[in-house]
C-alpha cells in the first residue's frame, strides 16, 4: 500500500463538520500547547498589538517592546438633558463622576515631570448616540490661548494650550492606525472653529480621521469648544467635546447600552511646560516616527483608557440622530465612492453617478438619499417618520453590491477563517464532485484561483491577441554582442477604452555561458548571467503613487500600462492594480521576446523565452511574485520581503508574536528575545497602498469599522470572506516551477514570518500532486538584524546555484547552500520556550491551518499528503457520524476494499471504491440522514485520497 510521503496525512476536514473554526486555544502555554491568548492585550487568536517597533526603554539590539499598561477606566453617566457644548460647566455635569487628570510629563514628552503644576479632571455624559466631554485644567499659571495652532508633522507639541483627545471609536485597542482610531488637538483658542490634526498628504490614510482630508475622514466629532484662559488658582481652562458613538456602514446597528465601551484618551497640555494625561502612565508608550508627542499620523490604542457606558434604565428613549445616515451619504458623495468627489461634504459632492454597483442597490441609495433629505430638516416630520427615513439609508447602504456579477459580492461570500482548501472548487460542479481529484483537474483549479485572484484582488490582467498585439520591429542580432529587441505593442481597446500603441525597448545581457550549452533562461532583474541566466530589467510599466490624485484622482494612475490599458476607477471592468501592470508588463515582454526568437535564429541560438525568472524586492518582490503567479513561462520566483498582495496570507497576523532565536543560524545580539513588530495586514495594504489592488479589493474591509475582529479569526477585517488566500495563489506554481523567498529574518513589516508560513502551507499541494515539494519551495533568510532597518534580503549566490541547478541540472548548490534554502527559520522551535515552532505555538500548526481541529499533532486539515493515515482518519471519522451499524458498515467496506485494490496495485478499481464511498455519502445526506457539512467533509476527503491515488503519491 502506499505510505505516506510526509509524517502525518489527511483525515476528514474536520472543520467543515462543524464550521471552520480556529484551533482551541490552552489554558496554559506548556510545552506542546497552544498559546492561550489571555496575555495583557490579546484578542482571541490575536496576540498583542501594542508593540513598539524597534525600540525598548531598556534598550537593546533592535529589539522590539510589547507595551503592557493600565487603562484608566470611567462610567459616563446616562442624561436626557444634554449639555450645552460651550465651554461652560452647566448643570447637566453636577451628576458625572470626576475622574482625574494627572500623569505628568515633561514638555518634549521624554520622561516624566513630578514637578508640573498643570492637573484636570474629566466627566463624561451620554444621550444614546453622543458621547459628551468636560475637561477641567487648572494650575496652568502661564496663559496660552491666542495662537490657532497648524499640525503639520506627525507628531506635534502645539503653540498654544489645549488638549488632545483621542477616541477608539470600538475599544478595539489595536497597536496600528484605523479608520476609527483619531486623534485631534483642540486649542484653548476660545475663537476657532475648528480642530486640529495631521494628515499625510503622500498617503492620505496616514493621519487621523478627524482631519477632512484624511482618506477614512468621518464627522464623529459633533461639537467642541474653550472657553479660554481664566488665571488664578481655580479652574483655568474648561473644555467641551462632544463625539458620535453610533455605527455607520456596513455596521450600522450598533447597540449602545450599559456596558458598551469607547475608548478615550485626554491629555491636557500647558504649552511649553508639560503635558498631563488621564490615562498615559509611561512616556515612550505612544512612540511613533521617532517621536513620544502626540501622533495624528500612526495612532495606535496602547494605553488609552476605556469609557463604559452607564446609568441608562433600559426604557427611556435615546435623544435623536441622524447621524448614520447622514454618514453614509457623506460617504456616498464623498471620492470614498466611486463616482463622488470631496469628502462629501460640499454641496457639489455627489455619488450618485457611481457605476460600480449593480443597478438596483444603486439606485435603492439614491432613492433612500432623497426620501432622507426630504425630511431631515421637516419641521411637519414626525420623529418616527426621520427614522424610518434613516433606517431606509443604512439599509441601501449596507446593500450595496458591486456591479460585476461574474462572482458573489464580498459581502455573500461566506466565512473561512483557515486557508482555504485549494483541493475544493469554489465553482461546485467542477473536477470531480467539486474536489481535485486528477493533475488535469488541477490545472482547471489553478485557473479558477487566478480568475478569482483578478477579480477581487489585482484586476483583469490583458491577454495576448484579445486586448494587445505584439510586432517586433528592431531585431537586428547577428551572434555578437548582447542583443535589444523592440517592439510596438498596440491595444485593441475590446476590453479597455482609449489605448494608444506603445514602443518598448528590451535590451538582454547575455551570459558568458550556459550550463550544458544551451539557451539561456530569461532573468527579469534577476543578475544570475554568472549563473547562465540572461538578464532583462524588470519592466516598470506603473507607479506607486498612493496620494489622492495618484490612486483617485484626474489623472490617476500613470506609467506605460495605463497609456495602453486606460484605467477607470469609476468602472468595473478597468480597475487595474499596479501589480497586474507588471504581470502584464513581463508578459508583454516574453510576447516580444518569443516572437523575435521565432524571427532571428542568431537570438533563438541564445535564450529562451519560454524560461524566465523573476526576481524582485519589497514592492518589487509583490511584483515578481504576481507576474509569476500570471505566466507559466515564469519557471522560478525569487519574493524578497513581498508581504502583503506578495505571499502572506491575509487571514493571519504575527505581530506581537515572540520568538527565540539563540543557538540557531538566524542568532545575532537580540535574537533571543525577538518580538514581531507588525504584519502589513488588509487594512494597512489597501489603506496606505491604494494602487496596488482593486477597489471590489476594498469591498472586503467593513465600510465604518474596517479592523473589525472576529473571534476565532487571527486578523481583523472581512477577509475570512476572500475565497482563497495567498498560500493558494502561491500553490498554483505547482507541480513544476519554483519559488524563493529573500528576506531578512525580523522584516516583519514585509511578511518576514507570514510569507514563510503560507510558502510551508504550499508544498502540501506539490506533495499532493506527487511531487517533493521542499524541491520547488525554497528559504533565503538572512540573520536578525540587531542594528538599522531589518527591510533587507541575505546574500543572492545560493539562488544562483539553486536556479542553475533547477533550470539546467546542474549540481552547484553546496551542503551549506542546502541548508540555508531547506530551512525556514520559523518552522524551528524558537517559540514557547524553544518548544514548539510559531506555526505550531500560536497557530495550530499546518493542521490547525488548513482546519483541522484534533490539535496540533493531529492530521485532519487539508494540509497532509498520503494515502493510510488518510484512510485511517476517514473510517474514524465514518464511525463517529452517527449512522447505524448498517449503514457505518457498508461505507466501511468500500474503504477497506479500496485499500485492497491499492494494495494490489489496481489503482482503478481503488478508485472506483472510493467514488462509490461518494456516492453513498451523497445519497445519505440527500435522504436526511447525514448533515449536508459533515457529507461535504467526508466527499472532500475521499477525492482528496482519489486524487492521492491519481499522482502516484
Amino acid at each position: 500500500m502506499r505510505r505516506l510521503t510526509r509524517s502525518l496525512a489527511v483525515l476528514v476536514p474536520a472543520a467543515l463538520l462543524i464550521g471552520a473554526v480556529a484551533p482551541a486555544a490552552a489554558a496554559a502555554a506548556s510545552p506542546g500547547d497552544a498559546y492561550p491568548y489571555t496575555q495583557p492585550g490579546d484578542k482571541k487568536y490575536v496576540t498583542n498589538t501594542d508593540v513598539l517597533e524597534r525600540f525598548s526603554p531598556d534598550g537593546g539590539d533592535n529589539q522590539s517592546y510589547k507595551v503592557t499598561a493600565d487603562r484608566a477606566q470611567a462610567d459616563a453617566s446616562f442624561t436626557t438633558q444634554a449639555p450645552a457644548v460651550d465651554g461652560v460647566k452647566d448643570a447637566a455635569w453636577n451628576g458625572a463622576k470626576s475622574y482625574p487628570i494627572g500623569h505628568t510629563f515633561d514638555a518634549g514628552m521624554t520622561g516624566d515631570d513630578p514637578d508640573a503644576t498643570t492637573d484636570g479632571t474629566l466627566r463624561l455624559l451620554w444621550d444614546g448616540p453622543v458621547l459628551y466631554g468636560l475637561v477641567q485644567v487648572s494650575g496652568d499659571s502661564t496663559e496660552s490661548d491666542t495662537a490657532t495652532p497648524n499640525w503639520n508633522t506627525p507628531s506635534y507639541a502645539a503653540n498654544t494650550d489645549g488638549i488632545y483627545v483621542s477616541m477608539d471609536v470600538y475599544n478595539d485597542q489595536w497597536g496600528f492606525e484605523t479608520d476609527t482610531q483619531g486623534t485631534f488637538f483642540l486649542s484653548a483658542n476660545p475663537n476657532l472653529t475648528s480642530v486640529t490634526s495631521y494628515n499625510n498628504a503622500g498617503i492620505p490614510s496616514l493621519g487621523s480621521f478627524f482631519n477632512p482630508a484624511n482618506q477614512d475622514y468621518s464627522t464623529r466629532l459633533a461639537a467642541f469648544k474653550s472657553s479660554g484662559y481664566t488665571p488664578g488658582s481655580g479652574v483655568n481652562y474648561t473644555y467641551e467635546f462632544a463625539l458620535q458613538l453610533e455605527g455607520w456602514g456596513d455596521q450600522p446597528d450598533r447597540q449602545l447600552r450599559n456596558g458598551t465601551k469607547v475608548g478615550l484618551e485626554v491629555g491636557a497640555y500647558d504649552q511649553g511646560h508639560s503635558f498631563t494625561y488621564w490615562s498615559k502612565s509611561q512616556y515612550f508608550t505612544g512612540l511613533e516616527d521617532g517621536s513620544n508627542l502626540p501622533d495624528s499620523q500612526r495612532i495606535p490604542n496602547r494605553d488609552w483608557g476605556v469609557v463604559t457606558l452607564a446609568g441608562w434604565n433600559g426604557k427611556t428613549p435615546f435623544a435623536y440622530s441622524g447621524w448614520s445616515a447622514d454618514e453614509d451619504i457623506r460617504f456616498w458623495d464623498s471620492k470614498s465612492n466611486p463616482g463622488g468627489s470631496g469628502n462629501g461634504t460640499a454641496p457639489t459632492d455627489d455619488g450618485d453617478d457611481s457605476a460600480v454597483w449593480t443597478p438596483a442597490s444603486r439606485d435603492r441609495m439614491i432613492a433612500a438619499k432623497s426620501a432622507y433629505l426630504a425630511v431631515k430638516d421637516s419641521p411637519t416630520a414626525t420623529r418616527a417618520q426621520k427614522e424610518a427615513a434613516v433606517t431606509r439609508v443604512t439599509t441601501a447602504f449596507a446593500g450595496l453590491r458591486w456591479g460585476d456579477t461574474t462572482y458573489p459580492d464580498p459581502h455573500d461570500l461566506p466565512a473561512t477563517q483557515i486557508v482555504p482548501s485549494p483541493f475544493t472548487f469554489f465553482d461546485p460542479s467542477k473536477g470531480t464532485n467539486g474536489q481535485v481529484t486528477t493533475s488535469a483537474q488541477w490545472q482547471q483549479r489553478k485557473q479558477e484561483l487566478l480568475s478569482l485572484a483578478q477579480f477581487y484582488e489585482y484586476g483583469y490582467k490583458p491577454q495576448l491577441g484579445v486586448d494587445y498585439t505584439v510586432k517586433v520591429t528592431g531585431n537586428a542580432y547577428a551572434g555578437t554582442g548582447n542583443p535589444v529587441v523592440t517592439a510596438q505593442v498596440i491595444p485593441t481597446n475590446r476590453n479597455f477604452d482609449g489605448g494608444v500603441p506603445v514602443n518598448i525597448s528590451i535590451p538582454i545581457t547575455l551570459p558568458t555561458s550556459v550550463p550544458g550549452g544551451g539557451k539561456a533562461a530569461v532573468g527579469f532583474s534577476t543578475n544570475f548571467t554568472a549563473n547562465g541566466i540572461a538578464n532583462v530589467t524588470f519592466p516598470s510599466w506603473a507607479f506607486d503613487v498612493r496620494t489622492d490624485a495618484g490612486a483617485w484622482g484626474n489623472p490617476n494612475r500613470i506609467g506605460t500600462f495605463y497609456t495602453l490599458f486606460p484605467y477607470q476607477r469609476n468602472s468595473t471592468s478597468a480597475d487595474s492594480s499596479i501589480l497586474i501592470a507588471h504581470a502584464t508588463a513581463v508578459s508583454v515582454y516574453l510576447d516580444a521576446l518569443q516572437a523575435a526568437v521565432s524571427q532571428n535564429a542568431a537570438l533563438a541560438a541564445k535564450i529562451d523565452p519560454g524560461r524566465a525568472v523573476t526576481k524582485g524586492f519589497s514592492i518589487n518582490g509583490k511584483e515578481a511574485f504576481v507576474a509569476a503567479l500570471f505566466d507559466d513561462r515564469v519557471k522560478a520566483v525569487v519574493a524578497g520581503g513581498a508581504g502583503a498582495t506578495g505571499p502572506a496570507n491575509w487571514r493571519y497576523n504575527a505581530q506581537g508574536q515572540e520568538f527565540d532565536f539563540a543557538g540557531t543560524a538566524y542568532d545575532n545580539p537580540g535574537a533571543d528575545t525577538v518580538v514581531s513588530h507588525g504584519t502589513e495586514g488588509p487594512g494597512n495594504s489597501y489603506r496606505h497602498n491604494r494602487v496596488r489592488e482593486t477597489e471590489l479589493f476594498r469591498h472586503f474591509l467593513p465600510y465604518g469599522h474596517e479592523y473589525t475582529h472576529e473571534d476565532g479569526s487571527y486578523g481583523y477585517g472581512d477577509y475570512i470572506r476572500l475565497p482563497f488566500d495567498q498560500a493558494d495563489l502561491v500553490a498554483t506554481l505547482a507541480p513544476d516551477r519554483a519559488i524563493i523567498i529573500d528576506t531578512n529574518l525580523n522584516d516583519y513589516n514585509d511578511g518576514a514570518d507570514t510569507d514563510n508560513m503560507s510558502l510551508e502551507i504550499a508544498k502540501s499541494v506539490y506533495d499532493n500532486l506527487g511531487v517533493n515539494g521542499s524541491d520547488y519551495v525554497k528559504f533565503n533568510i538572512g540573520k536578525y538584524v540587531s542594528a538599522g532597518d531589518p527591510h533587507g534580503a541575505a546574500p543572492a549566490a545560493p539562488e544562483g546555484r539553486y536556479l542553475s541547478d533547477f533550470l539546467y541540472g546542474t549540481s552547484t548548490v553546496t551542503a551549506a547552500d542546502a541548508t540555508q534554502l531547506n530551512t525556514d527559520p520559523y518552522a524551528l522551535k524558537v517559540s514557547n520556550g524553544q518548544t514548539e515552532s510559531p506555526y505550531d505555538y500560536y497557530w495550530g500548526g499546518y493542521n490547525g491551518i488548513t482546519g483541522g481541529t484534533d490539535g496540533i499533532a493531529g492530521a485532519s486539515g487539508w494540509y497532509f499528503a498520503g494515502f493510510d493515515s488518510e484512510l485511517a482518519g476517514l473510517k474514524s471519522a465514518v464511525a463517529g457520524a452517527h449512522l447505524n451499524g448498517g449503514l457505518t458498515n457498508a461505507l466501511t467496506v468500500k474503504l477497506d476494499h479500496a485499500a485492497k485494490q491499492l494494495d494490489k496495485g489496481k489503482k482503478a478499481q481503488a478508485v472506483d471504491q472510493l467514488e462509490a464511498f461518494v456516492s453513498q455519502v451523497r445519497d445519505l445526506a440527500a435522504a436526511g440522514k447525514l448533515g449536508a457539512a459533515p457529507s461535504r467533509a467526508l466527499v472532500a476527503a475521499a477525492e482528496q485520497l482519489v486524487l492521492n491515488i491519481n499522482a502516484g503519491s
